[in-house]
């Protein structure tokens, strides 16, 4: 009863206040009431435009906290292009960690795969698929995040992707065992692209002193042919 009373004064700010930020909060307090009064308020929330939309954010924030399993629905919905871009972003970032409490893998594996190929799309997107894998906590996503690292040209996503990568396999109580084998792999792929650097690093100057010997042997000859002409 106190959470339905406590919903309804907080729908009746989300519904109206001066401040969209006030609104904003109102929408993730909602959804940590998980009153039953709280799905069909933040729904018509999506409905509001505000700045940097913000609103739509804390919507999905709100949704999380519910853990209403209806929001996945629609927050795949907002994944789509042709939404508003920064309320799709915090729809990627948000939907795993929604995901996560799903009590169906078949739930789980869903939303895995709505997010795995936005890996490979622009920065932001990246980013962000990279927070929803992460709070989905799968650990069959490793596999797809450490690929990404390893592709990654911009160090920022190498980073977030390996980091996200061994938050999964930690929260997944990965044995002692497999992760010291993990950490020696790691160490010895480090090790080996170093020495493979320092090689290409040595062989470089090799080739411009053996293209200058090529060329010193070549005027050497010329000299000689024309000494000959001179003598004779």
């Amino acid at each position: 009863w106190m959470g339905d009373k406590s919903a309804n004064a907080l729908i009746a700010m989300l519904k109206k206040d001066e401040s969209y930020y006030v609104e904003a909060e109102a929408a993730r307090a909602l959804g940590r009431t998980r009153s039953g009064l709280a799905f069909d308020a933040l729904v018509a929330a999506l409905a509001k435009e505000s700045h940097n939309d913000v609103m739509r954010s804390s919507v999905f924030a709100g949704f999380c906290e519910l853990r209403d399993m209806r929001a996945l629905e629609v927050m795949k919905e907002w994944l789509t292009y042709g939404r508003p871009w920064q309320a799709r972003l915090s729809a990627v970032s948000s939907i795993g960690r929604l995901a996560h409490h799903h009590t169906e893998e078949r739930a789980k594996l869903e939303v895995r795969e709505l997010l795995e190929p936005l890996l490979e799309q622009d920065f932001r997107t990246v980013m962000n698929a990279i927070s929803g894998l992460e709070a989905l906590g799968d650990i069959k996503a490793v596999s797809v995040l450490e690929k990404c690292a390893a592709g990654a040209l911009d160090g920022r996503i190498k980073r977030r992707a390996q980091n996200a990568a061994a938050a999964i396999r930690d929260s997944a109580g990965a044995p002692k065992e497999l992760k010291a084998l993990r950490e020696d792999y790691d160490s010895l792929k480090k090790d080996h692209d170093d020495l493979k650097n320092r090689l290409l690093k040595l062989e470089a100057p090799r080739e411009g002193a053996g293209k200058k010997n090529s060329k010193g042997k070549a005027s050497a000859k010329s000299s000689a042919k024309a000494g000959k002409k001179k003598r004779r």
